[in-house]
């Protein structure tokens, strides 16, 4: 690498915590460095806290697995027809976790190269400078090698120091470990930079971000949804583990032997330098990573005189789709169908939620995915589970417990439906084009109920999922899932509204960046906090109002003891009410102030 390549990579480095290229942009006020600094610090602490949750969970699964190979002391299993002892186990253990690694760190930069092909504004002017293809390239795959890898390399090495660690080695086992990461995940990172370029040219609708994004949304929900179902076993049966993995050796023999032919070559790669980590007991393992090293150079070599020009080729593609026309009459007519100004404007605000990926994957996709990960936690472990089945059995048939049962519920549906800072962060959303929007006829109050309605549906759409899983869980009566339903979507019209006047009173209209509108928005953090407090009241008025209907109508008619769900329903019902005129007051006092809002707001 030249100096240019280092230059080009400290600027890619910069990129990655401050969103944009700080070397060619200072801030000329002390408080916008002092702000951005703060941010940049929150960002840091937000990573390392994501990041670390993940760390000790793979940390915990290397200790139970190697803490019980050590174990075994001089014992031997036979599988396969081979005799392997615990440091035969402990070197395909490692090597089964390393490929698990390479496996992801592969994805992962697949789906990122397809980012560091869409060039910003700042990005698109280094094209213009006389830089070399090489010199561009070898910059670019470094710089998605070691921030793609760095996580991994950090698993990689836990994995290897708790083995270490376990098996008490002396400390120029851990260099030999470092370095060994390394390697491992950089070799991945090359393979995975080298097939995705080689995808994207054959197939250029790859190079769509927007169609990469929803892509691996559906290539790492399974991924997250496996590694949650193996965490919920491992924390039901630690000791267990070890035999797990005995089994999938012996139990899938032909799975193993055609994946090792497969992947031989990284196979041989990876088991013949763990196995010397394990056993060789000189210096001369050393050795194997200059040799290691060396191959690593070679890739890196080769990939950059085959690809460069790719690169730099695929750069300038367009993602500009070409629109196909349709001559039929009766279609284009229908483009031209008359219609009332709300539903265009809902229309507009669900459409523009699904067709940008950043505001699906935190608004409606929060909102779909937690009730499905609590669904698949309940099927794969909950559900087999005797001491919440029967905790299950002894909440509901306990009369006492019903009203508690219900309140908590609508709680949950609350929750699980309103946090998805749809309506807190309604008006940022429209950017720049809020002053297009502002000259159109349009009357405010249609405006802002579109902004209401579609947040309502959001909440319907998540309740229904929550509500599901309670009914499976609890299987509670059904007119009671229902009523609970509508109270909960009926007591979310104050929370959207809430919401929407944080957005409207103070909107983030001036962004280059779609997440700015969302994620770097503090008018969805005030409403989540609006939020949990309303939950606590809504709690608290569901259990007090369920209470006294019950108590009132055992009072005068006593024979419905024995029928505690009757006067559930009717305290459902009840609250139902009560619930509707509360918020059609609230909605009817708080129009005239969003609508006065919607016309101070200043572009």
């Amino acid at each position: 690498m030249n100096k240019i390549s280092l230059k080009l990579l400290y600027i890619y480095f910069k990129q990655i915590f401050s969103g944009r290229f700080e070397s060619l942009k200072k801030a000329n006020e002390k408080e916008n460095k002092i702000k951005s600094q703060i941010r940049q610090i929150g960002f840091i602490i937000l990573i390392i806290y994501g990041f670390g949750s993940l760390l000790v969970l793979w940390g915990m699964i290397s200790f139970e697995l190697f803490n019980q190979l050590h174990a075994l002391q001089d014992q031997t299993f036979q599988i396969n027809d081979r005799i392997l002892n615990r440091f035969d186990l402990a070197s395909i253990s490692l090597t089964f976790l390393l490929v698990i690694l390479g496996f992801l760190n592969i994805i992962i930069t697949f789906f990122s190269l397809n980012f560091f092909l869409n060039l910003t504004s700042s990005e698109e002017y280094l094209l213009t400078l006389p830089i070399d293809d090489k010199t561009l390239f070898s910059s670019k795959i470094i710089n998605i090698s070691l921030t793609n890898g760095f996580f991994f390399i950090i698993m990689a090495f836990v994995q290897f120091a708790i083995y270490g660690v376990i098996e008490k080695l002396t400390f120029d086992y851990y260099i030999v470990f470092f370095i060994h990461a390394i390697t491992i995940n950089l070799f991945a990172s090359f393979i995975g930079v080298a097939l995705s370029l080689f995808l994207v040219n054959i197939f250029k609708f790859l190079k769509n971000k927007d169609l990469m994004t929803y892509l691996s949304i559906f290539i790492f929900l399974p991924i997250l949804i496996g590694y949650n179902i193996a965490f919920q076993k491992l924390a039901q049966n630690p000791s267990g583990i070890m035999g797990v993995f005995i089994n999938l050796l012996s139990k899938n023999t032909k799975i193993v032997n055609i994946i090792k032919i497969v992947l031989s070559p990284l196979f041989l790669f990876i088991n013949y330098v763990v196995n010397n980590i394990v056993k060789e007991k000189t210096i001369l393992r050393f050795l194997h990573y200059i040799i290691q090293v060396g191959i690593l150079f070679l890739l890196y070599q080769l990939i950059l005189l085959i690809f460069s020009p790719i690169y730099k080729k695929l750069l300038l593609v367009t993602n500009i789709k070409k629109e196909k026309t349709n001559i039929k009459i009766s279609k284009n007519s229908s483009l031209y169908i008359e219609r009332k100004p709300f539903l265009s404007l809902l229309q507009k605000e669900i459409l523009s939620i699904y067709r940008e990926p950043n505001y699906f994957l935190n608004g409606p996709f929060v909102i779909i995915l937690l009730p499905i990960i609590l669904f698949i936690t309940y099927y794969f472990s909950i559900k087999n589970s005797s001491d919440m089945n029967n905790l299950a059995l002894l909440l509901v048939n306990n009369k006492n417990n019903l009203n508690f049962i219900a309140s908590i519920s609508i709680v949950i549906s609350f929750l699980l439906g309103d946090f998805s800072s749809i309506t807190s962060t309604a008006i940022s959303r429209e950017g720049k084009s809020f002053a297009i929007l502002k000259t159109l006829p349009i009357k405010p109050k249609d405006y802002i109920f579109s902004k209401l309605a579609h947040g309502l549906i959001i909440t319907f759409i998540g309740t229904l999922l929550s509500l599901t899983f309670i009914y499976l869980f609890l299987k509670i009566n059904l007119i009671i899932v229902l009523l609970i339903c509508l109270i909960s979507l009926i007591s979310s019209i104050l929370f959207h509204i809430i919401s929407l006047n944080f957005d409207i009173t103070r909107p983030k209209l001036s962004w280059d960046n779609s997440i700015i509108a969302m994620k770097q928005n503090f008018n969805a953090v005030y409403a989540i906090f609006v939020g949990m407090g309303y939950a606590v009241l809504l709690f608290f008025q569901s259990k007090y109002l369920l209470k006294a209907s019950s108590t009132f109508l055992l009072r005068y008619l006593p024979s419905m003891n024995d029928k505690p769900y009757f006067a559930l329903i009717t305290g459902l019902v009840l609250l139902l009410l009560i619930t509707f005129l509360e918020n059609l007051i609230v909605y009817l006092i708080s129009i005239s102030s969003l609508e006065k809002k919607f016309y101070e707001i200043e572009l």
